[in-house]
This record gives C-alpha cells, structure tokens and sequence, in this order.
C-alpha cells in the first residue's frame, strides 16, 4: 500500500524498472486492468527507483494497490469485494501481457 501527507492521494499505480521494456511492458497491461476495473487515475505505469525492482535480475513490478492515508481509500482495501477486484485486475493485467508476448 502506499501513504503520502497529503489524504486526498489515491489510486493504485504500477512501477518498472528504468530501461526494463518486458518490466514495462507488463506494469502498463496491469495498469490498464486497474484503470478499468478499480477506477485508477494514472494513465500509464511508472518508472520506479525501489530496491526490489533495481536489484533483481529479471523484471519485476510493484503494484501500490491504493494509499491508506486516504480515509476512503483505506475503506475501500479494508473491504472484501474491493480486493477481489483488485484481485481479479492484477489477474487480467498479467493475463494479458503474457497473452500479447511473442514466444
């Protein structure tokens, strides 16, 4: 989850690694997903500078599911069909990257 000072941050966000196109590649298929289905506000994935993504060797991804400092926000991750969809839109973000993906 992600906080920030200011309570009226929300929405769920994806990262990738800089200069890691499969990383992105995939954040943006998810971030689509959660657009969609969860009412995310950002248009595309982020470059993001975290220690997870910039010390493995493969690709990897963060998912900020939504920021608890915002008291709606909060409400929302706390309640079971809201985290289904979340669920259900991280599914279908890696559904269809890897249905897009030239093997």
């Amino acid at each position: 989850m992600n906080s920030f000072s200011n309570s009226s941050a929300r929405g769920a966000i994806s990262y990738y690694r800089k200069n890691d196109l499969s990383g992105q590649q995939c954040a943006n298929y998810i971030q689509q997903s959660l657009n969609k289905d969860c009412g995310a506000k950002y248009v595309e994935a982020k470059v993001g500078d975290y220690y997870m993504l910039n010390c493995s060797y493969y690709s990897a991804i963060l998912i900020e599911c939504g920021f608890i400092s915002n008291p709606e926000e909060e409400r929302m991750l706390n309640d079971e069909s809201y985290k289904n969809k979340m669920i259900n839109a991280i599914y279908n973000g890696i559904f269809l990257y890897f249905g897009n993906k030239q093997i």
